[in-house]
């Protein structure tokens, strides 16, 4: 079988079904009706002559089903055929009819569904329960490497058990956890484990931002430069251009999905041939069209045999249920902890809100207003004041998010925190829906003499604005479509959202 994949495949005509090591794995869950499976698996074994072969050394025997010399037979044959293996009547002749009434193709079909049927109705998500009483605090060493938290401890000995489990035996899966609960730190030390089993270990850790891939380098570099026989020459960014011998030295390679389909160049292709582990950050962009061509074909490379993927909101305009992306990692979610479930856990501090507009409908319907092109609000009051009515609703909106009172708000929290004598917090980030929203909020900010920063698509050094922040250069910095996902900030203590969303 594929990687433990309980599914049997098609050669040109010969019907491969891994009979023997299905069964293995079945008859070791508690899921399955053994009788149901015994009945197939002998009565498959008695209607096909069979041939071993070993396929490696540490492989268990497969069982390869020879196909039979061609025999033309009704099709009440080939059904009372199906029957006596144990499939049912009116899936038989479903499986015939889809099949072209190819026999050997049909059994492939149903005992693909039965496996698959079985393998789906496992559960192997980790439970809240198990993780409620968690930390997500780090404990706290001298070393620079990261040692982990008792939330990561706790998923790590889970991903093992998941696939050591007889009906898994693969390292394909899914991690969906809240933003700032580590799941960067997290993979770190679940590839730190393979790396102390795989000694030739390549690792792709793909990403759709720069902020989030340099990011990722960064602590990737923190954790394993000078340790696991690990240099900082190992590591590199992957770029179409990158030398072809730089690239055949370096074990850990972050690079952005737009650029890894360079990989499948003919410059390339002999690194690509070595990688044995991938990593998919913010994984929901997978199910993108463009993408999820890009995934099928990265997973499919010769010596893949580890794909992680990794996000928030397991969600996307092409996937509302998050369906197709599990399917892409095999059905197998091995965490799901979105912010609603983490904050109910307790794993979220205590969070003040300080409502700019009065409630969420609200919200909604300004936000609506706010969302129009073509300055829909600015049309609304000129056809308001045509007609001779009152233009107090988009006045009171307009008023709330304007930039001088969103500053005074930061500033009057700063005076409560400092009348009731607690510890002020200066640093903020902002995040606001256009360019000019954080142009005029930004010079509000430093006409008070409070060091304001915006970053959007038109500032060229976005890396140099964050590390001025990070290191106390500003106090406030406000985003346009840029820290929506994957950027950590630990500096920040408080933000505020001026975007409108649902």
């Amino acid at each position: 079988m594929n990687e433990g994949r309980l599914y049997s495949n098609i050669d040109r005509g010969t019907a491969h079904i891994d009979v023997w090591d299905i069964a293995l794995k079945l008859q070791k869950s508690s899921d399955i009706d053994e009788n149901l499976f015994q009945s197939l698996f002998t009565n498959i074994s008695e209607a096909y002559p069979f041939r071993h072969r070993n396929v490696s050394p540490s492989s268990s025997k497969t069982l390869v089903l020879v196909e039979k010399k061609k025999k033309t037979r009704s099709f009440n044959e080939l059904i009372t055929l199906l029957i006596s293996m144990g499939f049912d009547e009116g899936k038989a002749a479903h499986a015939l009819h889809m099949c072209n009434y190819n026999v050997d193709r049909a059994v492939n079909m149903l005992i693909t569904e039965v496996s698959e049927g079985f393998a789906k109705n496992l559960h192997h998500t980790l439970k809240t329960t198990d993780i409620s009483h968690c930390s997500t605090d780090f404990p706290r060493h001298e070393e620079r490497f990261f040692i982990p938290s008792e939330l990561q401890k706790c998923i790590l000995d889970h991903l093992l058990t998941v696939r050591c489990d007889p009906l898994v035996s693969h390292k394909h899966g899914l991690l969906v956890m809240a933003t700032a609960l580590g799941k960067t730190i997290l993979s770190a030390l679940d590839i730190e484990k393979e790396l102390q089993e795989d000694t030739d270990l390549r690792l792709v850790f793909l990403v759709h931002t720069r902020a989030i891939r340099d990011s990722a380098l960064k602590k990737f570099k923190q954790h394993f430069d000078g340790r696991h026989g690990v240099t900082s020459a190992h590591f590199c960014v992957f770029e179409n251009g990158i030398s072809a011998s730089h690239l055949s030295k370096c074990r850990f390679i972050f690079a952005l999905h737009q650029s890894a389909n360079h990989f499948f160049s003919s410059q390339y292709s002999a690194f690509a041939s070595r990688v044995t582990h991938i990593v998919f950050d913010e994984a929901h962009h997978m199910v993108a069209p463009s993408y999820s061509r890009l995934f099928g074909r990265l997973c499919k490379l010769p010596h893949v045999k580890y794909v992680l993927g990794m996000t928030a909101t397991p969600y996307h305009a092409c996937d509302k249920d998050g369906t197709t992306l599990r399917t892409m990692f095999r059905d197998i979610v091995y965490v799901d902890l979105p912010w609603t479930t983490a904050k109910a856990i307790g794993l979220f501090p205590r969070v003040d809100y300080y409502e700019v507009l009065d409630n969420v409908q609200q919200k909604w319907e300004f936000g609506r207003m706010a969302y129009k092109r073509g300055g829909f609000i600015s049309r609304l009051t000129c056809s308001l004041e045509n007609l001779g009515l009152q233009t107090s609703v988009s006045e009171n909106f307009l008023s709330r998010v304007a930039p001088d009172n969103i500053r005074s708000i930061y500033v009057s929290y700063q005076r409560s925190l400092r009348s009731r004598e607690l510890v002020q917090k200066k640093k903020c980030l902002i995040f606001v829906d256009s360019i000019s929203s954080a142009e005029s909020l930004k010079r509000s900010f430093n006409s008070r003499g409070i060091l304001a920063c915006a970053v959007h698509s038109a500032v060229r050094n976005v890396e140099a604005v964050f590390s001025l922040f990070e290191n106390g250069g500003y106090s406030v910095l406000i985003s346009v479509d840029m820290l929506n996902e994957g950027w950590d900030c630990p500096q920040g203590e408080h933000y505020g959202v001026t975007r409108v969303r649902q």
